[in-house]
């Protein structure tokens, strides 16, 4: 009956958490609680209910106990002992006898858990292995193959049962035997090889060619010890060839654009020359005050000698605290100069780069500083005590050397001034390679703006062509310093029946933009032979861009056939996506002489429009780019409308005195300094 009231109980009566007794109190402190006796008050004050009391009067408890179950630094739940004896009452030894056991249940479930967890994450390590779309695969110490998933086994060629217990050459015949090796060595250094490409053939496809790129990593039992190498394997065939493919459709590109591409790594060269340059700018004065900071705060001298480009070793900065004795180093560095294969001293650290400390300086050792018997002498008369010589290294080579020396201080330099000493001698690398670089830089920038010059003068016509009967002036004007090829371009050439006059914006500048501006202007002067309507040729451009390498780039182009006739000219105006040219008429009006029309490059069937209009005595045509009317003035951007007010006020002008004055203006409106390239044409009909 007891029984059956208990599992009541369970069931019905679920055990209170309160923190203040029971379960509740014990799971909260972690400490067992006991109750020598029960009394049918603490029954009737304990039960929720009266079915809850009569089943605890059935029950009868008399006395009990609660214990925490410990495991691993947490409560993992309670055990409860109830006595239903009248003679029994729980003491405080139950009490511990009931922790110690509640103590090893506890361990017990939770090695239970542990177990379980541990096979489930096993399982799902085994699932993982398996699935992977990728080669994995385990060797021993043997290089021999223990565990391959069926990635790998597809991907050699080879069931996963034929790997088992055969090595790599065993298995890949055709493997380049010095990958085998580069995989030893995983085994050897415990080093592990990452992205490793290796080629060969599997028994699946014999004399087939194959790429991988594969990873390999050793594998350490739980002592640290390697017991064999783990591999990672994706098969890049088809990337490789690809890219053999890409490189060989490279090959094919138009001439101009090889060129772009070799004036694009020259400027590049220097563009990288300039990004190295750090804040120090003077290469002297940089390595005189290292030599200050040195004297006195960690030495009575400091030395610095530099490899100079042909290949010796210069004197640069000398510091001692008494001038007199400062002369003394500078004349030792005159008449016994270091050299670059002096077995000891500024010479040898230079050569090997290897610091030198020498904690006590013997006789013995300095007596290997001195080549004859004067230098010797001079020597001694320094009363040397210890020395510290560092290398001094920027981005990977060795410029100099930096020699700390004690003499009447007696200091003696140690493992801690030579890790200083190091420290300091990468700073003053660094700050005096910068100031080296700036200098060349300057240098390089003069023959940087030459090469911009003489590249942008070869995409530009030399001089105007002399059109008869009509007056024909233009202008280019580079923003900035004029460093980079920019963007803008014009051209003026005759074809059949008139002439042809392009105007057009590359985005972008330096070379690829010229390289698309050498592409432009050679398609435009080919397709202009052959095809009557500016629109058409305008269409071959396009086709001509998207036929080019996507790099994003694309342009805008006006294209007008300008035909003279005995009352003035016949313009016929196509855009893609340029700015309208505009006609300054004789009575002062302007006029838009074209429609607008998509911008080339970017898609096929671009919508482009033949435009007509007629050009009479005194009436000017004017062709621009987007710096003119996107200037950035004081008052915002310029706009058509104040450009147009421009034009007007120069109504009777000739076309150069016309661009003379809108340059003027529009270098004065951005205060000498226009932000982007201007380009202008102008056609005056006389």
């Amino acid at each position: 009956m007891k029984d059956a009231a208990l599992l009541e109980l369970q069931a019905g009566y679920p055990l209170r958490s309160s923190p203040e007794y029971g379960v509740g109190k014990v799971l909260a402190t972690g400490k067992g609680e006991v109750m020598a006796g029960v009394t049918p008050e603490m029954i009737e004050e304990y039960g929720r209910d009266e079915e809850h009391k009569r089943l605890l009067r059935v029950v009868t408890p008399r006395s009990y106990m609660v214990v925490p179950l410990p495991a691993r630094g947490r409560t993992l739940g309670t055990m409860v002992f109830i006595a239903t004896e009248r003679e029994r009452a729980y003491t405080a030894d139950d009490l511990q006898a009931a922790e110690d056991l509640a103590a090893r249940c506890a361990l017990a479930v939770d090695n239970a858990r542990l177990v379980r967890e541990t096979e489930g994450s096993l399982a799902l390590l085994d699932t993982l292995f398996e699935t992977a779309p990728i080669g994995l695969g385990f060797f021993d110490a043997e290089l021999r193959y223990q565990r391959v998933n069926d990635a790998l086994a597809e991907i050699n060629g080879v069931s996963r049962e034929e790997h088992l217990g055969r090595t790599l050459p065993e298995v890949l015949p055709g493997l380049d035997p010095q990958a085998v090796e580069s995989f030893r060595n995983v085994l050897e250094t415990g080093r592990p090889l990452i992205d490793q490409e290796v080629t060969g053939e599997t028994p699946a496809q014999p004399g087939r060619e194959r790429h991988w790129l594969s990873s390999f990593y050793p594998v350490r039992d739980e002592s640290g010890g390697t017991i064999g190498l783990g591999c990672v394997v994706i098969e890049i065939t088809e990337r490789k060839r690809a890219e053999a493919e890409r490189a060989q459709l490279l090959a094919l590109e138009r001439t101009s654009r090889k060129e772009a591409e070799a004036a694009q790594k020259r400027l590049a060269f220097l563009a990288e020359a300039s990004a190295l340059l750090d804040s120090s700018l003077d290469y002297d004065a940089t390595l005189r005050n290292t030599t200050r900071l040195v004297v006195p705060f960690l030495a009575d001298w400091c030395v610095i000698d530099m490899l100079t480009p042909e290949g010796g070793i210069e004197r640069r900065a000398v510091a001692h605290a008494d001038p007199r004795r400062e002369e003394l180093g500078w004349e030792l560095g005159r008449r016994y100069p270091p050299k670059i294969h002096d077995a000891a001293g500024a010479g040898a650290v230079i050569r090997t780069g290897r610091p030198v400390l020498a904690s006590k300086l013997t006789q013995e050792r300095i007596e290997t500083l001195a080549p004859d018997p004067d230098h010797l002498r001079m020597l001694d008369g320094l009363g040397l005590q210890s020395s510290i010589t560092v290398a001094l290294r920027a981005r990977g080579r060795v410029i100099g050397a930096l020699a700390m020396v004690t003499a009447e201080s007696g200091r003696v330099f140690g493992d801690e001034e030579l890790s200083l000493a190091e420290e300091l001698g990468a700073r003053c690398a660094l700050a005096a390679d910068n100031a080296a670089l700036y200098r060349d830089a300057q240098l390089a920038a003069q023959r940087e703006r030459g090469v911009a010059r003489t590249l942008q003068a070869s995409l530009l016509p030399p001089s105007p062509p002399e059109i008869p009967g009509v007056e024909v002036a233009t202008r280019y004007r580079p923003a900035g310093e004029g460093n980079e090829v920019g963007g803008d371009f014009y051209d003026i050439f005759p074809t059949r029946g008139g002439w042809a006059v392009v105007i057009g914006d590359v985005c972008g500048k330096g070379p690829a933009a010229a390289a698309i501006t050498g592409l432009a202007r050679h398609t435009v002067r080919i397709a202009a032979n052959y095809e009557r309507d500016p629109c058409s040729v305008l269409r071959v451009l396009n086709d001509a861009l998207l036929a080019e390498p996507d790099d994003g780039r694309f342009m805008t182009v006006a294209f007008c056939r300008f035909e003279p006739t005995a009352a003035g000219a016949r313009l016929t105006i196509s855009c893609g996506g340029h700015p309208p040219p505009l006609i300054l008429r004789a009575d002062g009006s302007v006029e838009e002489a074209a429609a607008p029309g998509t911008v080339l490059g970017l898609l096929d069937g671009p919508r482009l429009l033949d435009s007509r209009a007629d050009m009479a005595s005194g009436d000017t045509l004017i062709l621009f780019t987007d710096g003119v009317t996107e200037a950035r003035t004081h008052s915002g951007i310029l706009g058509d409308q104040r450009f147009r007010q421009m034009l007007v006020a120069c109504s009777g002008c000739g076309a150069t005195e016309l661009i003379n004055s809108i340059e003027e203006d529009l270098v004065e409106l951005q205060d000498g300094d226009p932000r982007d390239d201007i380009a202008l044409i102008a056609i005056r009909t006389p």
